[in-house]
């Protein structure tokens, strides 16, 4: 499987934040929060965790087979 990452980094490079996200996310919704940390110097990484965002493989398949497996 191919996981798909993300750096923002500056040029000082000597703080670095690494991100992790809740349910439902991925990385393109922290864009606004890794450049308003580049501006005080912190470099800032992110992977897209499994089944999120670009990390999501064309074979995989939701463990649901339908809405009435939740009613």
């Amino acid at each position: 499987m191919r996981v798909s990452y993300w750096r923002w980094l500056t040029s000082v490079g000597r703080r670095l934040v690494i991100g992790v996200y809740g349910l439902a996310e991925h990385n393109d919704r922290y864009v606004n929060f890794a450049e308003y940390l580049a501006r005080d110097n912190f470099d800032y990484c992110m992977m897209d965790l499994r089944g999120h965002g670009r990390t999501v493989e064309k074979t995989e398949k939701s463990c649901v087979d339908g809405l009435e497996d939740f009613i």
